[in-house]
């Protein structure tokens, strides 16, 4: 292969890869503008709720809260019940061997 063909091939693929993001780039812009919302649409949208359902979702949310803390209140209960250790461990009932050794080891 000379020098000549492979410039053009190379070339031949730069334009390729660039037309082919220009194609998507242009589909994206399309999309875009299809699917965009509509001023008049969004000015629709939001609606004004009133006092009473105000405070129907706010004792909503604070029934939400508080049975979460409840919750959470027993789980750190329980937690607090499965993290005590049932014994100690001590070297008191380890014979005297093993205590040196031990000392030993942790002084390397």
């Amino acid at each position: 292969m000379d020098l000549r063909q492979a410039l053009y091939v190379t070339a031949l693929g730069m334009v390729l890869v660039f037309m082919a993001l220009l194609v998507v780039m242009g589909v994206a812009l399309v999309s875009e503008r299809l699917f965009r919302a509509r001023p008049e649409q969004e000015a629709e949208a939001p609606e004004q709720h009133s006092d009473e359902q105000t405070v129907e979702e706010e004792s909503r949310i604070a029934a939400v809260i508080a049975a979460s803390l409840a919750i959470l209140d027993q789980e750190a209960e329980v937690e607090a019940l499965a993290s005590l250790p049932e014994s100690v461990l001590t070297l008191e009932r380890v014979p005297m061997g093993w205590k040196v050794a031990g000392r030993f080891a942790g002084m390397r």
